[in-house]
């Protein structure tokens, strides 16, 4: 796979000032902003997007970059990143009413996420005890932070200034929960676990509260499924001293009776067969490609920001084109907007769409364990498409995970 923007920018950087080498030799590396300036354009904060380990430079060897302050960069030998493998221990949620505003199968940001955690009690159920939700957002760093580094972790070095997040913030009786959401997420970078705490300590310590600091990550799975993961540091001052304590996958189960079914969608509403039956299993994805298509984003920037292979693009793109919401070259495609489509919402002209085709609406509020096979041998008996069966199984895939997504599998 091609590399991405920000890695060949830290392939110039290593190339100006050696990295590697004083890497593999100290262990610890500072490099100012003004230097990266004057050997590369591209943007800092770019440069500090490490949330996968694939956006990590080769020649760092499994190491790490993060914030020391607003104007240096703290290059470390150690591997920053946090694993979040599935959890073994699952409890199951019956869901037995409709909830405005709030779909479980349908997450398409870690704001929903951790909307749908609160309304399920998931943190509750988590800790056995209950929580609140207090303001959350971007700040500076109330506190410095004191860190070892280097070879032995005998180097000492100041995280000061820097701007910390929590996606949210779960206050109880016993604990404070610092809260970091991931979307289908099976790694993450320890400084959105580590300095959150630390944030969350200092201004807690000044309050005089001595609330346990928990950090927290939630990782909104498809298909209605939330994992959740208690972290602890060992040491304070060590960034990589985490380990998970206990780790619960919750599966909410979709009882929720079936609404009854309006005939709102307009004629013109229908599957565009001109272009190839849906490849694109993850409908948020097909959301957010749409959106982010009609805010000009290029074929090379959505490769870049999802890290998957270009042909990729060419599936969710044909998936829009599908929809009726895309037109033009799948390189280079112009977006429709809902008001073109005369739709309230993207779910409801999708949920429209499909009702006009013949194998999705045979799989409508079936259980989502035969949708596939389901679905499979429908597409295998159609006329007007010849697929392999590895393509038709592909599709079938998209047929359930569109469905679980709408709400429309048992």
């Amino acid at each position: 796979m091609r590399k991405s923007g920000p890695l060949k920018a830290w392939d110039v950087l290593d190339e100006a000032f050696d990295i590697g080498r004083i890497l593999a030799k100290e262990g610890v590396m500072t490099l100012p902003h003004d230097k990266v300036k004057e050997v590369t354009t591209f943007e800092i904060r770019k440069l500090n997007k490490q949330d996968k380990r694939s956006q990590v430079p080769q020649f760092l060897n499994g190491g790490g970059v993060m914030s020391l302050n607003n104007s240096t960069f703290l290059i470390l030998a150690e591997d920053l990143h946090v694993d979040l493998p599935a959890p073994t221990q699952v409890t199951t949620v019956d869901v037995v009413e409709r909830t405005p505003l709030i779909d479980p199968w349908y997450v398409t940001s870690e704001q929903q996420a951790i909307a749908v955690a609160e309304h399920y009690h998931l943190f509750d159920r988590f800790y056995a005890e209950t929580f609140r939700s207090l303001p959350s957002g971007r700040q500076r760093l109330h506190k410095e932070v004191g860190l070892c580094v280097g070879e032995g972790q005998t180097q000492r070095v100041t995280i000061s200034g820097v701007q910390v997040e929590a996606d949210a913030l779960q206050i109880g009786e016993k604990s404070v929960l610092t809260v970091e959401a991931k979307l289908s997420a099976d790694e993450m970078h320890a400084k959105q676990l580590f300095l959150p705490m630390h944030d969350a300590l200092a201004r807690l310590e000044e309050e005089g509260s001595d609330l346990h600091v928990q950090p927290t990550v939630l990782v909104s799975r498809s298909e209605g499924i939330f994992d959740l993961y208690a972290f602890e540091f060992d040491d304070h001052e060590r960034i990589t001293s985490h380990r998970v304590t206990v780790a619960m996958r919750y599966e909410l189960r979709n009882h929720v009776p079936a609404a009854p079914q309006h005939q709102t969608m307009r004629a013109e509403v229908s599957a565009n067969y001109e272009v190839p039956f849906p490849q694109a299993d993850r409908l948020e994805l097909v959301e957010r490609t749409w959106l982010w298509l009609e805010d000009g984003m290029s074929k090379d920037a959505w490769v870049e920001e999802m890290e998957y292979a270009p042909r990729q693009f060419d599936y969710y793109v044909n998936a829009l084109k599908w929809l009726r919401l895309a037109t033009g070259p799948t390189s280079k495609p112009e977006v429709k907007s809902l008001a073109e489509v005369g739709s309230a919402s993207f779910k409801e002209h999708v949920q429209a769409v499909l009702s006009t085709d013949r194998t999705f609406r045979s799989c409508f509020h079936l259980p989502k364990e035969e949708i596939r096979k389901l679905a499979s041998i429908d597409l295998d008996e159609r006329q007007d498409m010849s697929l392999t069966e590895v393509t038709r199984n592909r599709r079938a895939l998209t047929v359930r995970s569109w469905l679980i997504a709408l709400g429309l599998a048992r």
